[in-house]
């Protein structure tokens, strides 16, 4: 718990967008955690992500089992264009930040934080093999949350009463 107060202080709004971005991507999407934002900056070496956390998404494609790490941006905020900027903001960070953010999950893997059955999936899917397997492509997930200002939505639904 001091780690995590030390973490987010008094930021709400942070701690609550990436609870609501880790029940989105386990729930909505069935991609399981495979680390909190916390555990990333906690077991990273120095390099701070800006990931609010990263999950793991199967897919099949055509029979074959596909992977993507996902990794999450959040951000809630009273003003929608703000918070879409901010997440994309995150996303862009991430993405130009790929190999480092990928050496943090593929050194988790090898420290083996997870039960000795999820170690060994996630350095089998994380380590090339000679018959061509692939590393997981990285993929993001976003949760937004804004206020909706009734007001003006009645407004604008009250013109396109005129154009009827």
């Amino acid at each position: 718990m001091l780690k995590f107060m030390c973490a987010y202080g008094s930021n709400v709004e942070t701690v609550l967008g990436e609870i609501l971005l880790y029940v989105f991507l386990e729930q909505a999407l069935d991609a399981p955690k495979i680390m909190t934002k916390l555990e990333i900056n906690e077991l990273n070496g120095g390099f701070i992500s800006k990931s609010d956390g990263v999950h793991l998404l199967r897919e099949e494609i055509s029979g074959q089992p596909f992977h993507q790490l996902v990794f999450g941006a959040s951000d809630i905020t009273g003003q929608l264009k703000l918070a879409i900027d901010r997440a994309f903001e995150k996303i862009i960070e991430i993405e130009n930040n790929y190999d480092d953010e990928l050496k943090i999950v593929d050194s988790t893997c090898q420290w083996t934080i997870y039960n000795p059955e999820a170690t060994k999936f996630m350095v089998e899917l994380m380590t090339p093999n000679r018959n061509g397997d692939y590393k997981p492509d990285m993929a993001f997930g976003a949760f937004l949350g804004y206020e909706i200002v009734w007001s003006v939505v009645r407004q604008l639904l009250d013109m396109t009463d005129v154009f009827k």
